[in-house]
């Protein structure tokens, strides 16, 4: 025990004191008779928040870059249900207004019969007050409704003007191809035989004359029955390109007609107990017989099925 180190042997180093002034490192440790400031938990907010200790840089990068999505989440959120709501709005016809148009073009309508037609659409809304989204309306039972009460309809459209909870009913009108004056009140017809009294259109050339002394029991209903037949009757002649220019219920009688077309000598007897398209087609045969033979009668009567009587 006495002996000498050798003097190749190192003496191991003693442990050295810190030195106080020694520069932090990166990674700060925790030390001996130190407080520690600041919290692991992003959400607890320390004494010394600036100085906080137990959170690394490279956490609270993480921590800021999952607040960031949360933050654009939830912005996705609104701008989903908002972009919701205006689609949802754009749809709706919580209130509308009426256009008409004739052809193709509008027609100014006076404030009372504007009335009318949003008080007719109102009362089929609120029968069914689920159509107000567009989606959901059913335009066939809308315009049947509607010409039920405004026979003048045609047909319609709804279309959205791209406010919030606003739309446009486009109304079509009937185009009529005669008229009757039946007690004081003017009657028209168009070519499939729907009769209605409001025209928006210049009136037809195409007058029925009624040479009958006596007034008709059921006036209207008989009316309307010899203004649906004149009116398929014009209708069916003009797609053959033949014009009627004057109808004629001969005296004494309700179920007769007479009708006369431009250019043909003689008027063609007819009855509203036959089918009109029948009698059209036996009176177009009968003017390219005539015309192809020279002949010119007086008068054709057409109201008896597969047979022509003319004088």
């Amino acid at each position: 025990m006495f002996k000498k180190k050798k003097s190749g042997q190192a003496a191991p180093r003693r442990r050295q004191k810190a030195d106080p002034q020694e520069p932090a490192t990166d990674i700060k440790s925790f030390r001996l008779g130190r407080t520690l400031t600041g919290s692991r938990s992003p959400r607890v907010a320390s004494s010394n928040e600036l100085n906080a200790e137990m959170v690394s840089p490279r956490a609270k990068t993480h921590h800021l870059v999952r607040h960031r999505r949360r933050l654009f989440g939830r912005l996705m959120v609104v701008v989903i249900v908002c972009v919701g709501l205006y689609l949802f709005l754009g749809q709706l016809a919580a209130t509308v207004r009426v256009q008409a148009f004739v052809g193709s073009s509008a027609v100014k309508l006076a404030d009372d019969q504007s009335n009318k037609y949003l008080s007719t659409i109102d009362g089929y809304f609120s029968r069914r007050i689920n159509e107000r989204f567009r989606p959901n309306l059913n335009t066939g039972d809308m315009t049947s409704y509607l010409q039920a009460v405004h026979p003048e309809i045609e047909s319609l459209d709804v279309e959205l003007t791209g406010g919030f909870g606003e739309a446009q009913i486009e109304l079509k009108m009937r185009r009529p191809v005669a008229r009757w004056i039946v007690n004081g009140e003017t009657k028209f017809v168009n070519q499939d035989g729907i009769v209605f009294e409001r025209n928006y259109y210049t009136n037809p050339k195409v007058t029925i004359v009624d040479k009958n002394a006596t007034k008709l029991s059921g006036g209207l209903v008989a009316s309307n029955r010899f203004l649906s037949f004149v009116g398929q009757i014009v209708g069916d002649l003009q797609e053959e390109g033949l014009t009627v220019t004057k109808a004629i219920i001969p005296t004494l009688t309700t179920r007769q007609l007479e009708v006369h077309i431009k250019g043909v000598k003689p008027y063609f007897k007819l009855t509203v107990d036959r089918l009109a398209g029948e009698q059209s087609e036996d009176i177009v045969r009968i003017v390219r017989y005539f015309k192809k033979h020279g002949t010119n009668p007086t008068y054709v009567d057409v109201r008896v099925q597969g047979k022509a009587f003319y004088k």
